[in-house]
């Protein structure tokens, strides 16, 4: 249990201030205990992050099989998507964005992978879905939207734009690519939902 919390807490700082900046005694202060306490479980800042690595990649999966499951019309399961990989990105992006050692870019490496064998999948389901849902244009490559959309959400943007703004741009930019009408007039109504800044503390409760 007390493993889980220290993970589960090191992530949320992590997203928050970047994993460089948070200590282990940052970590300690947050959860109210000792250094000591953590290092019992976990030898080395490299051991903790490594861990948060696998949970977040275990909470994307679990939440992205649970949509599966419910069974929601394609835009808004899509929207559902990218929301989940909010917090994906936050950590193994928008956190290590200005870090430059191996581990790091180990780190990014690794997640990359993960997003193109494991999440693109999901992606490509979510898009024959809308296709037939006559959501989707008729004629996409939903390979290829699949890894544009990946490519989209983890590109680094420019620091001088406001990043939330810039986002949603790009976010409409390819709902309008790949829509048809009727998934256009689908899009503007659903995505009002999804304007609100995400909360990852949230994000991680639900997962």
């Amino acid at each position: 249990m007390m493993k889980e919390q220290i993970c589960q807490t090191a992530l949320s700082l992590f997203i928050q201030d970047g994993l460089r900046r948070i200590t282990m005694d940052d970590l300690a202060l947050e959860l109210g205990i000792s250094k000591k306490t953590i290092y019992q479980y976990f030898s080395s800042k490299e051991e903790l992050i490594g861990q948060c690595v696998k949970e977040v990649n275990r909470m994307v999966l679990v939440y992205l099989k649970f949509l599966k499951k419910s069974r929601l019309l394609a835009i808004k399961e899509l929207l559902e998507i990218r929301q989940c990989l909010e917090l994906f990105i936050a950590f193994s992006f928008s956190s290590i964005i200005n870090e430059h050692s191996k581990f790091y870019y180990k780190i990014e490496s690794k997640q990359k992978k993960f997003l193109t064998q494991k999440v693109s999948p999901y992606l490509e389901a979510n898009l024959e879905k809308g296709i037939q849902e006559g959501v989707f244009k008729q004629d996409l490559d939903v390979e290829c939207c699949s890894w544009s959309f990946i490519s989209l959400i983890t590109s680094k943007l420019p620091s001088e734009y406001d990043q939330d703004t810039l986002k949603e741009s790009i976010v409409d930019f390819y709902f309008k690519a790949i829509t048809t009408e009727q998934g256009s007039d689908e899009f503007r109504l659903l995505s009002q939902d999804y304007l609100e800044e995400v909360n990852f503390d949230d994000l991680l409760k639900v997962i």
